[in-house]
């Protein structure tokens, strides 16, 4: 079971946010440490640079997601994780406290989100439809959005940026990818089988992948895929013989040259070279193993002899196919 988590990404590419040049810019999982009663403020709201209470906090989502430069895919949890957070900076400072949220889009899609949405909504908070382009540093924070749906350029004065960053794969999943023989999408998290009818299994059998490796996700959806994953790993485990899929890789040893092509080619490492002698001589041959071989035909495209062929898909079977589909 491969569950392998996910990173956050740096801020501090986000220049025109001024993430590393204020104390008082910040990310939500900082953020989070701050509101925790065990954190370095032992749960006090209090401005990084002066140690006062905010006056005003601004969240600035999809900071570095859904966005051209830097990554297009969307974080899934930034926002309702900025929602909480604005909820409990409510709760702890009350009413006093002005909170700004710039979204592009509210995507509020689990079970009782958009309840807790609307909620907040009502909490005297303010929401801006747009993508703020800078934030100045100088005595306080000034953030420059246009909204989108009032088509206005506003100029936010806040004490507090909080910033909610992309989710990214792991800077090792390559090479996990590449231990296990696991698939990557074009964003770089591990791919199942089936998006549909496989969700949790991997390419190859046996391997099963759960949480934000495979895609971002909240904790909800990470753990009831954990408990596929353990579920489908059962069902391996206590069987006491595995089937196997008919449509394999032979090989026609006639006309086997031993070039190696087709092993350097495989996926699942499920062909090896191997030497025997014959009629004093040494004779190279490839040799499929039958239990790793997944039938992807990749050999059977790369073998310049023709000796790598897929168990009833052979050429001389589809070509007689072809010729009784044309009669």
């Amino acid at each position: 079971i491969v569950a392998t988590g996910y990173e956050l990404m740096d801020a501090s590419h986000l220049a025109e946010y001024g993430y590393g040049i204020s104390p008082d810019v910040i990310t939500t999982l900082e953020l989070e440490r701050i509101i925790n009663a065990s954190g370095p403020t032992k749960g006090k709201i209090l401005r990084p640079s002066t140690g006062e209470k905010p006056k005003s906090v601004t969240f600035i989502l999809c900071a570095g997601s859904r966005d051209e430069r830097h990554f297009q895919w969307c974080c899934r949890i930034g926002c309702m994780s900025a929602l909480k957070q604005a909820y409990l900076l409510k709760e702890k400072l009350g009413d006093e406290l002005e909170i700004n949220i710039c979204y592009t889009d509210i995507r509020s899609f689990g079970k009782g989100y958009e309840e807790f949405y609307r909620k907040l909504r009502g909490m005297n908070t303010n929401f801006f439809r747009g993508r703020p382009s800078e934030v100045r540093v100088k005595d306080n924070l000034q953030v420059d959005v246009f909204d989108t749906t009032t088509n206005k350029l506003f100029e936010i004065i806040t004490d507090m940026v909080v910033l909610v960053p992309a989710l990214l794969p792991r800077g090792d999943a390559s090479e996990l990818a590449r231990l296990l023989r696991i698939s990557r999408s074009s964003e770089g998290f591990y791919m199942e089988a089936h998006p549909k009818l496989r969700p949790i299994d991997g390419t190859v059998d046996g391997i099963f992948i759960a949480g934000c490796c495979q895609s971002p996700k909240d904790i909800q959806d990470t753990v009831a895929q954990a408990s596929g994953a353990a579920a489908r790993a059962a069902t391996i485990i206590s069987k006491e013989k595995l089937e196997i899929e008919p449509i394999i890789a032979v090989v026609d040893e006639d006309a086997c040259s031993g070039c190696g092509v087709c092993a350097s080619t495989c996926w699942y490492n499920a062909i090896e070279m191997k030497t025997e002698e014959k009629e004093g001589k040494e004779i190279r041959k490839a040799v499929v193993n039958e239990t790793l071989c997944k039938g992807c035909g990749t050999c059977a495209a790369a073998c310049p002899s023709g000796a790598m062929q897929l168990l009833s898909y052979k050429d001389k079977q589809i070509q007689a196919m072809m010729d009784g589909c044309i009669s």
